[in-house]
């Protein structure tokens, strides 16, 4: 008779303290190339930029870089979400994680770039939207890891 080995253990899954570590990082960067892809877009139609460059072929230039900018910044935010929710136990954690990055990320140029003024109201929602994603990221009462 012939003996045969026991098929080894699965590997521990990483503990969700490292998970959270990789996937937030991947969640953050996703929303920021969300909010760059907008950016390159405004800047080529910004009304102060139009001025500054009239109808010349720095115009078209911009218009083309725009272009490119915006593809550029959607294909990275598409590989870095799915990466995200490749190694994530929640999709809704990654999909607040991101959203609360890009309007972060576009409200701060906004004001900064563009001197938009943003509402009081604005700026509560963001805060409400950040307080959500700390709550979903947090352990269920249980100690299990919510999943979807």
């Amino acid at each position: 008779m012939a003996s045969t080995k026991p098929s080894p253990a699965p590997a521990p899954k990483a503990p969700r303290s490292r998970r959270a570590l990789a996937v937030t990082p991947l969640a953050l960067a996703s929303g920021v190339c969300a909010s760059l892809a907008s950016i390159a877009t405004k800047l080529a139609v910004h009304p102060t930029l139009q001025q500054f460059l009239g109808r010349t072929e720095s115009d078209l230039v911009l218009r083309a870089a725009s272009g490119a900018a915006v593809v550029v910044a959607n294909v990275a935010m598409w590989m870095l979400f799915s990466r995200a929710l490749s190694v994530s136990t929640s999709t809704v954690q990654v999909t607040t994680t991101n959203t609360f990055a890009n309007m972060l990320f576009t409200a701060v140029v906004g004001t900064l770039v563009f001197h938009e003024h943003l509402s009081l109201q604005f700026w509560a929602g963001l805060a409400l939207v950040f307080v959500g994603t700390l709550l979903l990221d947090r352990p269920s009462g249980d100690g299990k890891i919510k999943t979807d």
